[in-house]
């Protein structure tokens, strides 16, 4: 059972997006583990892994990411990804906007039904 808590807590410092579908993937991964014959000596590997992947993860501040475009995932620091976010921000000129445009709009829909 603690294969199961240590893959969930590794999953949960997965970018949000990406951490259902890794959920799938370690189902299907924990069920041929389950049906075969050699449990122990499968799961010892994996485990290993799995907490060594953990440990890197959590002491580099890093994250695991979806990127953009080609559905590749990525390890990168927390500190890049936060910079990356900015610039990508600025470069668009995307800011915060003072108020809703979007209730004027609502608001003549509502009048006009």
């Amino acid at each position: 059972m603690n294969l199961f808590i240590e893959i969930e807590r590794v999953i949960k410092l997965l970018d949000v997006k990406i951490q259902n579908a890794f959920r799938i993937i370690a189902t299907m991964q924990l069920k041929q583990i389950y049906n075969s014959n050699n449990i122990n000596s499968l799961h010892k590997p994996h485990l290993y892994i799995l907490n060594k992947l953990k440990q890197k993860i959590v002491t580099g501040n890093a994250m695991i990411a979806q990127t953009d475009k080609g559905k590749t995932t990525v390890i990168i620091y927390k500190d890049e990804y936060a910079e990356k976010i900015h610039t990508f921000l600025a470069d668009n000129e995307i800011h915060t906007l003072q108020k809703n445009p979007i209730k004027k709009d609502q608001k003549r829909i509502q009048e006009n039904l």
